[in-house]
């Protein structure tokens, strides 16, 4: 894994301490989405945490589940204002 996906995931973990991804399966979503020839340059222009989030919310981790519809029914509640 290369630095920079290793720092993605440093950070993704900090942001999203209570959530468990294996540092492989975030590594090949990055590349699913960004593809192979992934540079810095490439990686800063995602939000590589909420990559982080997204896995853990497919992967069906509850915590994260529960801050995704957290933070989806706040956003409801001030669009609906």
């Amino acid at each position: 894994m290369s630095s920079s996906i290793d720092d993605q995931l440093a950070a993704a973990r900090a942001r999203w301490p209570e959530l468990a991804i294996e540092p492989s399966r975030f590594a090949s979503e990055l590349v699913r989405r960004l593809g192979t020839e992934l540079t810095p340059e490439l990686l800063s222009t995602i939000r590589a945490d909420e990559v982080y989030l997204a896995i853990a919310c497919g992967d069906g981790v509850r915590a994260a589940v529960d801050h995704l519809e957290a933070e989806c029914s706040r956003q409801v509640e001030i669009a609906a204002k």
